[in-house]
C-alpha cells in the first residue's frame, strides 16, 4: 500500500478513544516495583493493577535518550529515523512520529516536552518543545514566554518586578496554578541569595523539577481545550535526580559517601519518584473513561559496578578532550559507559582529520590506541575504552602530539554521573479501555513495539517498516477478535525524508552544551 494510501477509510476505522503518553524519563523498573510494594505510588499502582505492566528492554549504545524516544515514537530504530545523539534537532528526522501519524488523519494532537520537537512544526493542536529545546519557538506561538522562564539563562539577570508582574499575569492567563507561580518566584530568589543555594548539594536541579510543574499546569491547560486525540507530556527530573543522587541512595559501591551523606540525601530519587506520582496522577485525573493511558521509560538506572575493569568504571573530561580539538567542530556526550563524538558541519575533509585525530590519541606506557572507535554514521564515532590496556592509574595519553597524565584527561565514573542509565530497566503501563488488567508481563518488551500496539489499540494500521510489533499480552483477547491488527507499508512520504539537515548555531551549541551539563550528560 504505501503513502498512497486513503486517508479517509484509515480514518473512518480509528476508534473513539484519546490516547494520553506520559513519558517518564529514567524510570526504573526495579525502583517502581519497591515504592508501589511500599504503596509509595498510589497513581502508577492505580494504573498497575488497573492495565497491563512490563518491563521494556533495548540495546542502544549509546543508551541516549533522544535516540531512544524517537525510537519509542517511531517504532523505528536511528538508522531509520534519522536521530544518533543529543545534538540532533527536528531537522534531523527521517520518521514520523505517532502524533505526527494521527495528525496526517486530521485529528488534533498535543505535545509537550517531547525530546526533539524544536522547532516544532505547526499543527493541528499544541507543541511546546522543553527538554533540549534552543530558543521559545512553539506552537501555539504565545506560549513562549515560559521558555524565557525556564531555559533563558540571560533573562534570569533581567527579571524585575515589573517583568516579573508580567509573567504573573501571563502565567494566570495561561493556566499557571498561582502556588506553581509563588515556587518559581522563590526559585529566582534562591540564585540571587547563595546560601539559600547553597543548602542542597545540587541546588540547581530543583529547577529542572519546578520547569516540570510549569509544563504540567499548561498542558493540562492546553490539554482542556483542544481535548487531542494522541497527548504526550514529559517528565525528565526523575533522570536528573538519578544521575546526581543514586550513590546515596545505593551507596554500597561508592568510596566517596559518607554516612551524613545518606542521611541528609538518600531519599532524593525517592522523593522524585513521588513527585512524578503526583504529577501523574494531576495529569490523568483530566483524562476521560475513553483514554487510553501509556506510561513509559526510555531506560531506567543502575549503581556504579566496581568489580568490573577500570574501562567501565572511568570515563573522560568532556571539556578537556573539547579543549584538544583545535577547530571547535566536534560534539562530545557522555552516556556512560560509552563517549559520543559527533563532527559538526560534516565536509569529508573535516572527517578524515576527525577519524586520524581520535585513532592517534594512546596510552603512552602501552603503545596502544586509548579507544576502541565505531563509526556509526558519517561523522558520528562511538567511542569505547580499548580492554587490551589492564589498567590506566598513573599512565600518560598521548593527544595531539603531547603527553597527559591520565588523571588530566579522565575520571572515575563516581566523580562525573553516580547514576548509570540501564537499558534493560525501563518501564511500560498501558491502561484503559481495550487492555488487560491487572496483568504483569512475563517477559520484556521492546521500546519498538509501543507505537506499534498503540496504533492497533485505536484500529490504526502497523507499519510494516516499524521493528516493532503488537504486544498482544497487552490487549484483551475481546478487543483483538473484534479488531485484528491491520497493516500498511508505510506512512513515510520520500519527499519528506530527503529534506535538508540544519546544524546548529554556535550561539545554539554553547547553549545546548549548558542544557546538557545540567542534566549530567556533560
Amino acid at each position: 500500500m504505501g503513502i498512497n494510501f486513503a486517508k479517509s477509510s484509515i480514518s473512518e476505522k480509528v476508534l473513539d478513544k484519546k490516547v494520553l503518553f506520559i513519558g517518564f524519563d529514567g524510570a526504573s523498573k526495579r525502583i517502581i516495583d519497591r515504592m508501589v510494594g511500599r504503596r509509595e505510588l498510589p497513581a502508577i499502582e492505580r494504573l498497575i493493577n488497573t492495565g497491563a505492566y512490563f518491563h521494556s528492554t533495548h540495546s542502544f549504545r549509546p543508551c541516549a535518550s533522544p535516540v531512544i524516544w524517537t525510537s519509542i515514537a517511531t517504532g523505528k530504530g536511528p538508522e531509520k529515523h534519522g536521530i544518533k545523539g543529543f545534538h540532533d534537532n527536528t531537522y534531523s528526522l527521517r520518521a514520523k512520529r505517532i502524533w505526527e501519524i494521527f495528525s496526517m488523519f486530521g485529528f488534533p494532537v498535543g505535545v509537550m516536552g517531547h525530546m526533539l520537537t524544536w522547532p516544532p512544526e505547526e499543527i493541528n493542536g499544541f507543541i511546546i518543545p522543553s527538554i533540549l529545546s534552543l530558543g521559545r519557538e512553539c506552537y501555539p506561538e504565545e506560549y513562549g514566554f515560559l521558555w524565557e522562564l525556564t531555559h533563558d539563562a540571560g533573562n534570569e539577570k533581567r527579571i524585575s518586578p515589573k517583568r516579573m508582574l508580567n509573567y504573573f499575569s501571563r502565567c494566570l492567563d495561561s493556566g499557571i496554578r498561582l502556588s506553581t507561580f509563588l515556587e518559581l518566584g522563590l526559585g529566582f530568589a534562591k540564585k540571587r541569595v547563595p546560601f539559600l543555594e547553597d543548602l542542597d548539594k545540587y541546588s540547581f536541579i530543583s529547577s529542572i523539577s519546578m520547569r516540570t510543574k510549569l509544563y504540567r499546569d499548561l498542558f493540562i491547560h492546553l490539554y482542556r481545550k483542544f481535548r487531542p486525540k494522541y497527548a504526550y507530556f514529559h517528565i525528565h527530573f526523575v533522570d536528573t535526580y538519578s544521575h546526581y543522587y543514586w550513590q546515596y541512595m545505593e551507596p554500597g559501591p561508592y568510596r566517596k559517601v559518607t554516612p551524613d551523606d545518606v542521611r541528609r540525601y538518600g531519599r532524593k530519587v525517592y522523593n522524585a519518584y513521588r513527585n512524578a506520582d503526583r504529577i501523574i496522577q494531576d495529569i490523568i485525573s483530566h483524562a476521560d473513561s475513553d483514554t487510553l493511558i501509556v506510561i513509559a521509560s526510555d531506560h531506567g538506572f543502575r549503581s556504579l559496578d566496581r568489580s568490573q575493569t577500570w574501562a567501565d568504571t572511568t570515563t573522560i573530561r568532556a571539556q578537556r578532550f573539547i579543549e584538544l580539538d583545535k577547530t571547535g567542530d566536534l560534539y562530545i556526550s557522555v552516556i556512560v559507559p560509552t563517549i559520543h563524538a559527533t563532527i559538526r558541519n560534516l565536509t569529508p575533509e573535516k572527517a578524515a582529520y576527525y577519524k586520524t585525530f581520535l585513532h592517534s590519541i594512546e596510552v603512552v606506557e602501552d603503545k596502544k590506541p586509548l579507544f576502541e572507535i565505531q563509526e556509526t554514521a558519517p561523522g558520528s564515532f562511538l567511542l569505547e575504552f580499548n580492554r587490551e590496556i589492564a589498567g590506566i592509574a598513573g599512565k600518560h595519553i598521548m593527544a595531539g602530539g603531547k603527553s597527559y597524565d591520565a588523571g588530566e584527561l579522565l575520571m572515575d565514573v563516581e566523580d562525573y554521573t553516580p547514576g548509570i542509565h540501564d537499558g534493560e530497566d525501563g518501564i511500560l503501563i498501558l491502561s484503559g479501555p481495550g487492555a488487560k488488567k491487572n496483568t504483569r508481563g512475563k517477559e520484556p518488551v521492546s521500546i519498538f513495539d509501543i507505537t506499534p500496539t498503540i496504533l492497533a489499540m485505536c484500529n490504526m494500521p502497523v507499519a510494516k517498516d516499524m521493528d516493532g510489533s503488537v504486544i498482544t499480552d497487552a490487549v484483551e483477547e475481546e478487543f483483538l477478535g473484534k479488531y485484528p491488527v491491520q497493516y500498511i507499508d508505510t506512512y513515510e512520504d520520500q519527499n519528506e525524508k530527503d529534506s535538508h539537515r540544519k546544524e546548529l548555531s554556535d550561539e545554539e551549541a554553547r547553549n545546548l552544551k549548558e542544557q546538557l551539563k545540567s542534566l549530567g550528560y556533560f
